[in-house]
């Protein structure tokens, strides 16, 4: 008993004789936890909520105002329970919410109330603790910019050492292991640095008067961390980079946040007002335009991340510096001033990704440069401000050297990384084809399940697949890059057809060469999601390849017209081609005006060949339907077609055994 004792005398000791290990990474693992926790809250209520429960935008716009909003009432919380108290108690459930999450429950909607519940708890301590900092002294200020840059770069690392496919989403062993790991080390943070946590032992506060109004920004700059700047798999889509490379852009992009950030404490800007002004030109140019790619989009991601961290540094540091006298008042206005930035987040969020079932009177795109701008509206102001002299710990380098390591991550996943290579054709003739929606990764149920998705893959065998509803990076679909990780997972190599902006689309997984590939648009003026079409050459031997199309009509049941009309488009693309299949999930079913005029063109329809039910493909749980299909050019011949069962994503796989 009395050796436990001097143990955890010990271990409290060594802790709060390096304030500077707690200030880095306490928030770091807050901030860690707290943003897996919203993104399995956004696709939750997508897919559970929305989905699966046939919740429209207008009422899940009701719910999420619901678990973002009790961040205005942090101040009350702070008064009934006391600073330090509330913030221990917000990260104490945060940490047992997000472990709680990890397990998949039987019910989906278990984990969706803890994403709910885990969210609140993070939104609620960010004002919190940023009061905190602002309470205790200069440097427990700039420490915070720090612990929270150096938890996104920790959230980077291992959302890209997990493929893009959030571990939050994993319930393999070390997954559950590492999530244990990070809630254990938030508790023994709090249990043995809770006397850190003290605000009335801090330094003299500064005589400068500043209004926390700029925390505004902090919910902006989330909602920018979110969908874009950690989002590898966006990098991926846009740049056509491999996704180790990504990965890597992606954390030095953070490496740099975190080390300019480290300089501008050691070393203030001596022309504060020009570098502000030239941090948020380069942050609104790095978001304003709506589709960049290639290296260009790189660069705009690197000096974005950059820009962005920097800035979040002088708007904390000046926005946190009160006077005793004005404490409590600025206090409750901290609560207020972040609240209000993070509901602003949950608003880019929804207003984003509802633009794609609702038609609103602006373009998604507009929300990224719109979060920038608001960003850079709360720091220009402070251009002009009395300058605060945070002063030089070198132990703030702490910060860079562990961003060091992150990327060293992201560089073993390019040395380890194997690119999914094409394997030479069969002799046999005979080609394994198979058409499936994908439903975004999503089961019936409302969870993320690629591995099952892989696993219905694989049971057919199938040499190309044509693949449906692809997400690259869309956080209402986990940001996850749905190709990329299949490739990978299966040793395919693929061709992606973007549709509804570069994270959205179709694809097309081969084991034989690739030797051309071209996407194609298809009429979809008006519709809030753009649909395509994509066409690869597939060398089947050495004297021949296949045409294969993998295609995605518009959805909604009554609009025929538009079908047809995406139908004709496709059609005379293909006229007098031979040697073509497509495949697609065409939401019509047989019979229908559109479906009718492939039979016209001469194509051959291989799942007809099966009586109905046993063809139906939709819906996975009680299929009464046929949307899906494969035709073949009429000189071919198809075998062994089946229908494969399963509940792994809202429709059912089609396979056929073709003959060219």
């Amino acid at each position: 008993m009395e050796m436990d004792f001097l143990k955890n005398k010990v271990t409290s000791n060594w802790l709060l004789k390096r304030p500077v290990i707690f200030e880095l990474i306490f928030p770091a693992i807050v901030f860690v936890l707290g943003l897996q926790s919203i993104r399995v809250l956004v696709s939750s209520l997508t897919w559970t909520l929305g989905d699966r429960l046939a919740l429209g935008a207008p009422v899940l716009g009701l719910i999420a105002p619901g678990v973002f909003c009790p961040i205005l009432f942090a101040g009350f919380i702070k008064r009934f329970l006391g600073i330090k108290r509330a913030i221990i108690i917000t990260a104490a459930s945060l940490g047992c919410l997000r472990f709680l999450l990890q397990p998949v429950w039987v019910e989906p909607l278990v984990n969706t109330g803890l994403s709910m519940l885990a969210t609140m708890a993070f939104i609620i301590f960010i004002p919190l603790y940023v009061e905190r900092a602002g309470k205790t002294g200069k440097a427990k200020r700039y420490m915070l910019v720090l612990g929270l840059l150096l938890g996104l770069a920790l959230d980077s690392a291992l959302y890209g050492v997990y493929g893009t496919y959030d571990i939050a989403w994993n319930t393999g062993f070390w997954s559950v292991l590492f999530t244990l790991f990070l809630a254990t080390s938030l508790f023994v943070m709090m249990f043995y640095g809770q006397r850190l946590l003290d605000t009335s032992s801090g330094q003299q506060a500064s005589n400068h008067i500043s209004s926390p109004w700029p925390l505004i920004a902090i919910g902006p700059f989330i909602f920018l961390q979110l969908q874009v700047f950690q989002n590898v798999a966006r990098l991926t889509a846009v740049t056509e980079w491999e996704m180790p490379l990504a990965f890597s852009w992606i954390m030095l992009g953070h490496l740099l946040g975190i080390t300019f950030t480290a300089w501008f404490v050691f070393r203030p800007p001596a022309r504060r007002r020009i570098t502000l002004c030239l941090l948020a030109i380069i942050l609104l140019l790095s978001t304003i335009f709506p589709a960049p790619t290639g290296l260009l989009a790189g660069i705009y991601f690197l000096l974005g991340q950059v820009s962005l961290s920097i800035l979040i540094y002088f708007i904390i540091l000046h926005a946190t510096s009160q006077t005793t006298e004005n404490r409590n008042k600025h206090g409750h206005s901290t609560a207020i001033a972040t609240g209000i930035g993070v509901v602003l987040m949950a608003v880019f969020i929804l207003g984003y990704y509802a633009t794609y079932q609702i038609k609103l009177p602006i373009e998604n795109h507009v929300f990224e440069p719109l979060a920038a701008f608001i960003v850079t509206a709360c720091v220009i102001p402070l251009g002009f401000t009395k300058r605060v002299n945070v002063g030089y710990d070198p132990r703030l380098w702490l910060a860079p050297a562990t961003a060091i390591i992150l990327l060293l991550f992201s560089f073993a996943s390019m040395v380890t990384y194997q690119k999914p290579m094409p394997v030479d054709a069969t002799d046999s003739g005979l080609i394994k084809v198979m058409c499936y929606n994908l439903h975004n990764g999503f089961n019936t149920r409302g969870h993320l399940d690629m591995e099952a998705l892989a696993e219905n893959i694989e049971a057919l065998d199938p040499d190309i697949v044509a693949l449906q509803e692809i997400s690259r990076g869309w956080l209402v679909n986990g940001r996850l890059d749905m190709i990329e990780w299949l490739s990978v997972r299966l040793d395919m190599p693929y061709v992606y057809g973007a549709t509804a902006g570069p994270m959205w689309g179709n694809a097309i997984l081969s084991r034989f060469e690739i030797t051309d590939a071209q996407n194609h648009v298809l009429p979809s003026d008006g519709l809030p999601i753009k649909r395509g079409f994509i066409h690869a050459e597939v060398r089947i031997n050495q004297q021949e390849s296949l045409g294969v199309i993998a295609t995605h009509f518009h959805h909604v049941e009554e609009d025929s017209l538009i079908r047809q009309n995406q139908a004709s488009s496709l059609l005379e693309y293909v006229e007098a081609a031979e040697n073509i299949i497509i495949m697609g999930d065409l939401n019509a079913i047989t019979g229908a005006p559109e479906i009718e005029m492939f039979k016209e063109a001469g194509f051959v329809d291989v799942v007809s060949l099966i009586e109905p039910p046993a063809a139906y493909t939709f819906h996975a749980d009680n299929p009464y339907q046929r949307i899906d299909y494969i035709w073949m050019s009429p000189e071919m011949e198809a075998s062994q077609i089946t229908v494969h069962q399963s509940t792994a994503s809202d429709h059912l796989a089609i396979f056929a055994v073709i003959t060219p």
